[in-house]
């Protein structure tokens, strides 16, 4: 079995890399110095890692069954190829993209909920649920992110198009 290893890789390329992480190691502490360095999380496996501070962007790629827990990130936080995920974005984020993934739980801050800008882009991917704060008592609700839509095709007017819709299963 591949042995863990986390490391930061300086200038010019100023990425954290963090591989192969395991429930033996405990909780993984990632401390970020500079906006300008990115973190790539790959094979975690049962892990949690936090990562604190503002970093550039983050790629949590191939991991089962672990948490990232990050403090904020200025462009896309993005989780590929994973299963049975639970990510947390404390603070704020432009963006989450899940690709390619099984089960993912995203917990957004009132913050992110705040950002008209704020988005989540999937592709490929099934059995995801985001939950925020809502209310004036600021409790946490969750809802699904839908899996399945609806497609139809335009022929009339000049240029055909297809719409879609999420189909009605997602109804409240």
């Amino acid at each position: 079995m591949p042995e863990f290893k986390l490391e930061f890789r300086p200038a010019p390329i100023n990425k954290w890399e963090c591989e192969f992480a395991t429930k033996e190691q405990g909780v993984i502490e990632i401390t970020v110095e500079s906006f300008t360095h990115s973190i790539y999380i790959r094979k975690a496996d049962d892990a949690t890692i936090v990562v604190k501070g503002k970093c550039n962007s983050i790629l949590v790629d191939d991991c089962n069954k672990s948490k990232v827990l990050i403090q904020s990130c200025m462009s896309t936080f993005e989780i590929c190829n994973c299963k049975r995920m639970q990510v947390q974005v404390q603070e704020s984020a432009p963006s989450i993209a899940i690709d390619k993934t099984d089960g993912c739980l995203v917990y957004l801050s009132e913050e992110i909920v705040n950002n008209d800008a704020f988005s989540i882009t999937a592709s490929k991917s099934s059995e995801m649920n985001v939950s925020f704060p809502f209310g004036p008592d600021g409790d946490y609700t969750e809802k699904p992110l839908p899996e399945q839509f609806v497609y139809k095709i335009n022929t009339e007017g000049g240029e055909p198009s297809i719409t879609s819709e999420v189909s009605d299963l997602y109804s409240s």
